[in-house]
């Protein structure tokens, strides 16, 4: 890992985090990171599933769903900046529900007056935030608008399903595979771009696909109540 400070000047001081035999392989990790920031910073992807894989959904996917209103989202945000977020928030793939996320719907669905987004900040400094976002239990009414929102945000990757997609992303590895043993540089280079975004597309709506089934168990878990 890379040390901090100690270092000569112009050096970056790195330390191993475990032995390495000698004349064995060091390795460099690119860090913790989702398919679309691989892509995006160095150019590859994970041939095997990501497990720091994340999707983000706008605010405004969840507004459309709860229906509130543009004005009232942009007030909110304006309003709890301390805790939210200004674009959206973000899926994992262990599909726990971030805090900004149980924030955000307890200030647009449990609030008097939430347009007075003010108020409710003055209100809310006194508390410990993290302990009463935590507490919040989520209606049926509040899984249902979450899942709507998921849902929404997997709507911009277009119509196909993600069956469909996990399809495409199959044939498209295999033919990249059979122009690099064919030695077709070309062809290698232009499968290989439609796998690095099948991958992405894929891991991200994998995601939302299985968190839009846990807002569907919820609901109905708690209809039957």
């Amino acid at each position: 890992h890379l040390e901090e400070g100690g270092g000569r000047a112009k050096s970056l001081p790195m330390r191993l985090i475990s032995d390495v035999a000698p004349g064995g392989e060091l390795i460099n990790t690119y860090g913790d990171l989702p398919e679309s920031e691989l892509l995006r910073k160095y150019g590859f992807t994970e041939e095997e599933e990501n497990p720091f894989d994340t999707v983000d959904v706008e605010w405004e996917h969840l507004g459309e769903a709860l229906g509130v209103e543009p004005g009232v989202m942009g007030r909110m945000l304006e309003a709890h900046e301390d805790i939210l977020p200004p674009t959206g928030f973000s899926l994992g793939r262990d599909l726990g529900v971030p805090l900004e996320l149980r924030a955000a719907v307890d200030i647009l669905t449990h609030t008097p007056n939430r347009q007075d987004t003010k108020r409710r900040r003055v209100e809310h400094r006194e508390r410990e935030r993290k302990g009463w976002i935590k507490s919040r239990e989520f209606t049926a009414s509040d899984w249902k608008g979450i899942a709507c929102a998921a849902q929404r945000r997997t709507e911009q990757y277009g119509p196909s399903s993600l069956t469909e997609d996990r399809t495409s992303l199959a044939q498209a590895e295999k033919a990249m595979h059979e122009s690099l043993a064919s030695h077709n540089k070309a062809e290698y280079f232009s499968h290989r771009n439609a796998v690095a975004a099948l991958r992405v597309r894929v891991a991200e709506k994998s995601i939302l696909d299985a968190f839009h089934q846990k807002c569907l168990s919820h609901i109905k878990r708690l209809s039957q109540q």
